[in-house]
């Protein structure tokens, strides 16, 4: 009786609830993309979210995965479920500290999946459907962060960049928490750079609050970044009107945390610390790689010529997208020498992209699939490095090659070496015959102050 009164729920008004709320949220999306100009490089970006999505859960089911990839997504599907099956027996109330999952408090993900399968039951490809949502917002975030530091000429460009990067698309594929993530740093800092406003602040404080529970790292880089360029972009007599900004919107955000867990500070506190100490002995005990190559391979793993029986997984679906990867750090780098001009532009874009890869390299270990938390920043940089066509191909040409060289000694198979230098000349060729016609995406660049209005009120 039970069940058939819970299914004629879900059916009569979860069902309808949960339609209506992702209806909402894409009209959120579109109305803001169209009213930025960048509604074609959003729907596009959902549109193949979408088709990937629903074409991988199929394939994951005909092949025997039930719509699962990594025993991480099982995982938080299995959490999410008793979760949702509390909440339907009347326990309402959820510790979010009460889930573990490597040695980590990470309640976030699984709760938000839990609310999914509260209203249409345990259907993950509904919950994948929040995460294409939050991925297709992460193109239009990006677009107007890009608006911020970058200038009017870079929306388009970086929208387009984040529709399209092949990484970014699988990543709202899987029921993990990726997107999610990505979503929230993202929203984070484009809302530091409006506080105090009402809205800004609220949004800088959810989204915070939202990381305390989903990926402790990226709150941290959140909230680092946003002190450091806030503090040093205050003029020296106003610094105490920012400092004090910033610490209410953190002090909200912990506040949130506190009264959700049931518990007090200080145990909650103490819960966190063993978790921290649990994870470093985890990954960062005896026998572990030193931590400048658990770095270097967060940014270029996994290696795509490496094709052997331990890649016969899902793995190999992000294999495009390194290659992607690869041929865009040559002017990444170039687009953090020409921000060099603008240092708190720079700090803002470069920050939380280090802060991130270090600080997740020590607590998560070689975890590329992490990586896909800050490639929208990523895209930033490479949009601000974007000379000419011409140039970003022979980078990317040169990239390849290099990668060619590495592969070679890495596998001492020759055809394969050659096989990736072979492509390194097209792409070099093809580089050639490319318009020279400087591309200003980055003319009449914006600077970074965070707080500008408290300041001013402040005066």
């Amino acid at each position: 009786m039970y069940v058939l009164a819970t299914t004629l729920a879900q059916a009569l008004v979860g069902i309808p609830v949960f339609a209506a709320l992702l209806g909402l949220g894409l009209r959120i999306v579109w109305v803001r993309a169209a009213r930025n100009g960048v509604l074609a490089p959003v729907l596009v970006g959902l549109a193949l979210r979408l088709a990937v999505t629903v074409g991988v859960h199929l394939a994951s089911v005909l092949g025997g995965g039930d719509g699962f990839f990594y025993d991480d997504d099982r995982t938080y599907d299995q959490g999410a479920r008793a979760i949702s099956s509390a909440w339907l027996q009347g326990h309402l109330l959820f510790n979010p500290t009460a889930y573990e999952y490597a040695g980590s408090t990470a309640a976030g993900f699984p709760v938000l999946v839990a609310l999914v399968y509260a209203l249409v039951g345990p259907v993950p490809l509904a919950a994948k459907l929040v995460n294409v949502l939050m991925g297709t917002a992460v193109v239009l975030l990006a677009g107007l962060l890009a608006k911020r530091v970058l200038g009017e000429r870079a929306v388009s460009a970086v929208a387009w960049v984040a529709a399209l990067l092949p990484t970014l698309v699988w990543w709202s594929a899987p029921l993990l928490k990726e997107p999610l993530v990505g979503l929230l740093l993202t929203c984070g800092l484009l809302a530091a750079l409006s506080l105090p406003r009402l809205p800004a602040l609220l949004g800088f404080c959810a989204s915070l609050a939202g990381l305390l529970v989903a990926r402790l790292q990226a709150a941290a880089v959140l909230a680092a970044t946003v002190a450091v360029v806030g503090l040093a972009t205050a003029p020296r007599g106003q610094r105490r009107a920012a400092l004090r900004f910033l610490l209410v919107g953190m002090l909200v955000a912990a506040v949130c945390i506190v009264a959700l867990s049931g518990e007090g500070p200080a145990s909650l506190a103490d819960h966190v610390q063993r978790n921290g100490a649990s994870m470093l002995d985890v990954y960062r005990g005896a026998g572990s790689d030193p931590l400048p190559f658990d770095v270097a391979r967060s940014l270029l793993g996994p290696f795509p010529w490496v094709f052997t029986d331990t890649t016969t997984n899902w793995d190999l679906a992000l294999y495009p997208g390194v290659w992607v990867l690869y041929a865009l750090y040559p002017t990444i780098l170039v687009g953090l020498w020409r921000l060099r001009a603008r240092p708190f532009v720079l700090a803002y874009l470069a920050l939380p992209v280090a802060g991130f890869i270090v600080v997740n390299a020590i607590f998560a270990g070689l975890a590329f699939r992490q990586r896909v938390t800050i490639e929208p920043l990523l895209v930033l940089l490479a949009v601000a490095g974007a000379d000419t066509w011409r140039a970003v191909a022979q980078r990317a040409a040169g990239a390849i090659a290099v990668v060619a060289a590495v592969a070679l000694v890495h596998t001492r198979s020759l055809p394969t070496a050659a096989a990736i230098a072979a492509a390194a000349a097209i792409l070099w060729w093809l580089a050639r015959r490319l318009p020279a016609t400087p591309n200003d995406f980055i003319t009449g660049l914006g600077e970074v102050r965070p707080l500008d209005l408290a300041l001013r009120r402040s005066a």
